[in-house]
């Protein structure tokens, strides 16, 4: 079940970014090269043996199911552009067109990660009730391969945003200010969507997060609906079956 969550998050995360930027870079992913041996052309999740795509009662491809987006919560958004700060002074240089790590650095990642000290059972042997409810509340991360989210373009970096793109997101509101930054709230409008619980948008909503990662599929006869854990809001397409369009 890991291995097809894995896939799955994947194929959305990689989707939504191809649909944030496609138009302006024509990117297109590789196609995913099915096989019984991990490679980089299937993310090296191998297909078992005798595997068959499941469909559903009236003969679609059956995606229905619960997929955790904090499988890839660990994973930086771009490529050779630390999550936290700024690289550290003898850290290797970064391979810019490196895709996945080599079997011993992931190997090495997931030492690392299983010595991590477990922050909720320390807090609540310590009596610690609030940092205990901050830390249970984080969704837990697998590491990855993938040196980032981005697999298109190949060097796995945001395209630059064009002119109206950069007028618009200066027009964004949040509660998140930026270094340096003074915030002032005079109005609920002075809020983004998300902090008044109305949408976290596309694709922002199929990035992982620290909490409340879970997206559920559901599949009616020419539709897929996609419903987020975060704000409980759906998002309904139509699935290559039926009539195309889409519609929040």
């Amino acid at each position: 079940m890991r291995s097809t969550q894995s896939s799955v998050v994947r194929f959305l995360v990689a989707g939504a970014i191809v649909l944030m930027f496609g138009s302006a870079v024509n990117a297109q992913l590789p196609p995913v090269q099915p096989g019984p041996t991990p490679t980089e052309g299937n993310f090296f999740i191998a297909t078992p043996a005798g595997w068959k795509q499941p469909k559903t009662a009236w003969g679609d491809p059956d995606l229905q199911g619960i997929w955790p987006l904090s499988y890839v919560g660990s994973t930086n958004m771009e490529r050779c552009a630390p999550a936290f700060g700024p690289p550290q002074p003898n850290a290797p240089p970064c391979d810019q067109h490196k895709a996945f790590l080599t079997e011993d650095e992931f190997k090495a990642l997931q030492e690392r990660v299983a010595k991590r000290p477990d922050r909720f059972a320390e807090n609540v042997k310590e009596g610690e009730a609030g940092r205990a409810f901050l830390s249970g509340i984080v969704d837990t991360t697998t590491p990855q391969r993938q040196t980032s989210l981005i697999m298109d373009p190949p060097d796995g970096k945001l395209p630059a945003m064009t002119p109206e793109g950069q007028r618009l997101s200066k027009l964004m509101k949040s509660s998140w200010g930026l270094p340096g930054e003074k915030l002032v709230f005079n109005d609920y409008t002075d809020f983004d969507s998300w902090d008044r619980c109305i949408t976290r948008g596309l694709p922002s909503s199929m990035f992982p997060y620290r909490y409340n990662n879970g997206i559920r599929i559901l599949q009616t006869p020419g539709y897929v609906v996609i419903q987020m854990e975060m704000i409980h809001e759906a998002e309904r397409t139509a699935s290559a079956a039926g009539n195309q369009g889409m519609a929040g």
